[in-house]
């Protein structure tokens, strides 16, 4: 009965960090931590933020599945515009494997 009421008021406490999360191995209600920083970097599908990433992904995405084709078939010299392109498209994807994580 003790256990029970203990349990009962940790679920009713503010936690306010990671690691007071942590010293209840994982026992803690996600509702109570909505506040605190472990939530701070989750980002919220419908942002602004979220929505112009995805469509930035598009172009990206859209324009590496043409260009890459059109140098390869034509053998194009990597110089120029092909370059800077490829370099900007190889930063975005690497920055997306990064934001996929938060």
């Amino acid at each position: 009965s003790s256990q029970v009421c203990s349990q009962v008021s940790l679920f009713n406490a503010r936690l306010p960090s990671r690691r007071a999360a942590r010293k209840y191995k994982g026992q803690v209600d996600p509702e109570l931590l909505v506040g605190s920083s472990i939530w701070a970097a989750v980002r919220d599908p419908s942002s602004t933020g979220h929505v112009v990433f995805a469509l930035l992904s598009l172009a990206f995405l859209a324009h590496d599945l043409t260009v890459i084709p059109y140098t390869l078939a034509w053998q194009l010299p990597f110089e120029g515009y092909l370059m800077v392109s490829t370099a900007i498209s190889l930063l975005f994807w690497s920055c997306d494997i990064g934001v996929s994580f938060v």
